[in-house]
């Protein structure tokens, strides 16, 4: 006990451990049942006689609580559960017929007995008393019908907040009132295409953008996603040398020419792959991050759904045409977003206009003729094979207003490059990144009560940018919200406040507000050592 007593989180530990909602929900069914089961076929129902009825169905509501209880935290427990009360609820109706039909057709049976032509059976007894006493079978099937339509309540609760998810995810549906273009303004040159803003993921321009297609080699994105990620968290390393397979060998398409046990670093090699798109590095990295590339494969399709690409399904890691290698506008957009958002260096690959590798053997020219053609470019990957025609998912950069322009399927290099340039053109002719400034009175200091300080200094979050159509970037006002003052004990990085950016009144975002320090509760031993620190002081 004393070993719970100093640890808390033990005691909720084993509370939540306890089965309670399904141990409760099949005990009460069952005294319920029981009791009305006695109450409506026995006539002398006494104190003593209902103790026994109650003392009995807790004991075999007990049991069946505790099975109910083990497996009615899970989602298919839930339906057991039901089920069970509601087999209980039967039987509890059964006995109840046969009980009093028994009660009912062994009198008549015997009154009537003598007479000719009686036809009358017990069969006939209980179908009569189903009849008259419906409203008795709806009585005890209350537990079980109850407990039903609360999961049926649940489920379609849960079923309307996914469908507003997904209606909501990936990308904001407007920043400050603004509504996407669509190919009824304007249109670009390929099959689908989508125009988001980098920061914000607000959607300015879309075209087909839900339509399933091959992608080609900007597959690769999330190829690079995956290993840039793999880097981050150590498991694998820029100076490592990656082996090549027989496999990443035999890759055709644009490649560097690896052969079979070559080893090359894994920084030339994303060289390689960003720049000169090479299908045999992107498959070669494939198999060092993931151990073949159909693992490979399947690890970036997990990514794929944890970011919402709801469309997609990657069979390879290098976009080579293959049945069911299927993506959209939309879904490259959002893996393009979280890789320039959460990985900036992958801007400096792809903004390498020529490189070499082995030594100067091999020359790289990059696959982005934007870079020398387009002002602010700063990546991201083309692609081209037969099924997916020519795309290019570019990232541009002015004046603070980041870009994400998506083009999947044009005819030819040309009107790819030109369809992208269309859309940056316009994203950034018609909105731009705008910043409200912190207020200059916003406290630099909160007052504590009942903690070792008397005030928390505060740490400010960049209020950082908004995107806003063209010239309304003034307009912006940054709003303070913080409580008089905090209760301790108050954690260094906890969210005491926020700053609130208000267009015209209407709140765009919010960023938060820190204590930028501890400060513990005030206790009886930090009492007492303040006064022993204090003595020592004074002698």
């Amino acid at each position: 006990m004393s070993t719970l007593k100093k640890n808390p989180g033990k005691i909720k530990k084993l509370l939540q451990s306890i089965p309670i909602p399904g141990w409760l929900f099949s005990l009460v069914t069952v005294v319920y049942c029981e009791v009305l089961l006695h109450l409506w076929t026995m006539n002398d129902f006494s104190l003593g006689r209902f103790a026994a009825v109650v003392l009995f169905a807790l004991g075999f509501g007990g049991l069946l609580g505790q099975i109910a209880g083990f497996i009615g935290h899970r989602t298919w427990g839930k339906w057991i559960t039901a089920a069970l009360a509601a087999v209980v609820s039967v039987f509890y109706i059964v006995e109840y017929f046969v009980n009093d039909a028994y009660q009912s057709f062994m009198p008549m049976r015997m009154l009537l007995g003598g007479a000719k032509g009686v036809t009358t059976d017990f069969g006939d007894v209980v179908v009569s008393l189903v009849l008259n006493d419906l409203w008795r079978i709806l009585v005890m099937l209350l537990p079980a019908l109850l407990f039903a339509l609360l999961i049926m309540l649940v489920v379609l609760l849960l079923c309307l907040v996914l469908v507003v998810l997904s209606l909501l995810r990936g990308f904001a549906a407007s920043a400050a009132g603004i509504i996407p273009a669509t190919n009824a303004d304007f249109d670009v040159p390929c099959a689908a295409a989508i125009l988001i803003d980098e920061d914000s993921g607000t959607v300015l321009y879309e075209k087909n953008a839900d339509a399933r297609r091959p992608i080609a080699s900007i597959t690769k994105v999330m190829t690079l996603l995956l290993a840039f990620e793999a880097l981050e968290a150590g498991k694998i390393h820029l100076d490592d040398f990656v082996p090549v397979s027989e496999h990443a060998y035999h890759m055709g398409g644009s490649q560097i020419w690896l052969e079979p046990g070559e080893q090359m670093t894994l920084d030339d090699m994303l060289k390689a792959i960003c720049i000169s798109s090479a299908n045999d590095a992107a498959v070669a990295v494939a198999e060092y991050v993931g151990g073949s590339e159909t693992a490979f494969a399947e690890m970036m399709n997990v990514r794929a759904y944890e970011l919402g690409m709801t469309n997609t399904h990657f069979v390879n890691a290098c976009g080579l045409d293959e049945a069911g290698h299927l993506s959209t506008a939309r879904d490259v957009a959002l893996m393009s977003r979280e890789m320039l958002l959460h990985h900036t260096e992958v801007r400096d690959y792809c903004s390498i206009w020529m490189d070499t590798l082995r030594g100067g053997a091999t020359q790289l020219v990059n696959t982005n003729k934007l870079l020398k053609s387009y002002r602010g470019i700063t990546g991201l990957k083309t692609g081209t094979t037969g099924k997916a025609g020519v795309c290019i998912s570019a990232s541009a950069e002015r004046d603070g207003l980041r870009l994400i322009a998506v083009v999947l399927g044009s005819a030819s290099g040309k009107e790819r490059f030109q369809a992208a340039s269309t859309l940056l053109d316009y994203g950034f002719a018609h909105f731009e990144s705008a910043a409200a400034a912190l207020p200059g009175d916003a406290p630099q200091m909160l007052p504590v009560e009942h903690g070792t300080a008397e005030t928390v200094p505060l740490n400010y979050e960049s209020p950082g940018h908004c995107l806003m159509p063209k010239g309304e970037g003034g307009t912006l006002e940054a709003v303070v919200e913080l409580p008089a003052s905090l209760s301790a004990p108050v954690a260094a990085g906890e969210q005491v406040g926020r700053i609130k950016i208000l267009h015209q009144g209407t709140e765009m975002c919010s960023y938060p507000i820190t204590a930028a320090q501890n400060v513990d509760a005030l206790s009886f031993r930090y009492c007492l050592r303040l006064l022993a620190q204090s003595l020592l002081l004074q002698n």
